[in-house]
């Protein structure tokens, strides 16, 4: 899925390392504009909800574990019903 403006057009090498000591090219295009990570609080309770995301706690840090697949499929699915999910810092008005 390509939403214009929210990626950069050049890639760069990234490498996964397998614990044999196997590398794995991964090309990645990094984002750009506004920090849309930082929007990304607004799909916890759906991504719960959905257990793709799994809250826990562990010493004083809450961690969240998820899912990458379900994630990529929860998220893929909402940025195709409206694009500019990550766009603000507003709440979900319903979900």
């Amino acid at each position: 899925m390509d939403i214009p403006g929210r990626l950069t057009n050049h890639e760069e090498m990234l490498y996964t390392i397998l614990p044999d000591g196997t590398e794995i090219p991964v090309p990645s295009r990094r984002h750009c504009g506004l920090p849309w990570s930082e929007h990304f609080w607004k799909v916890d309770k759906i991504l719960v909800r959905k257990g793709a995301m799994y809250k826990g706690q562990l010493g004083d840090a809450e961690v969240r574990v998820c899912d990458a697949a379900a994630v990529a499929k929860v998220i893929t699915k909402m940025l195709r019903d409206n694009p500019d999910l990550f766009s603000d810092n507003n709440p979900l008005d319903h979900k």
